[in-house]
């Protein structure tokens, strides 16, 4: 099925977003210092901008949700590290 201006639109914003090295396009943040709520945020208007382009938004939430959890799990050893430290 041919793409219709508006699907080309969204599909070159989505492409190019996607190229950039911002790994919070993509579900990649901070998670000991910064918001899960913003992050649901980006991912939300991440996806409506895949969905618009006509391009797989399952595959892109799939890969988003992973790396968020990837995230928050990376802070979540962090901190375990942090307190190891002060146990007798």
């Amino acid at each position: 099925m041919k793409k219709t201006e508006l699907e080309k639109a969204y599909s070159t914003v989505f492409y190019d977003l996607m190229q950039m090295d911002c790994g919070l396009l993509v579900g990649k943040y901070d998670a000991a210092n910064g918001s899960e709520e913003y992050m649901h945020g980006i991912h939300m208007v991440m996806e409506l901008i895949a969905y618009k382009a006509d391009e797989d938004y399952f595959e892109f939430s799939d890969m988003f949700t992973r790396n968020m959890i990837e995230s928050q799990e990376k802070a979540r050893k962090n901190v375990k590290k942090s307190l190891d430290r002060f146990r007798p």
